[in-house]
């Protein structure tokens, strides 16, 4: 799975969520200093590498 991560190409991912989760997540965003992109992959990294 890691040389699949490690190819540098990047791919747009689209899903939706409730309003309410996606004004949490954005201020969560702005409490910790990230985009709301850096916490997905962040979140999607740690879920893949277990």
């Amino acid at each position: 799975m890691k040389a699949v991560m490690d190819t540098g190409k990047m791919v747009r991912i689209n899903f939706e969520v409730d309003e309410a989760t996606h004004a949490a997540l954005k201020i969560h965003a702005v409490k910790t200093g990230r985009s709301v992109t850096q916490i997905l992959r962040e979140l999607v990294r740690g879920e893949l590498s277990k």
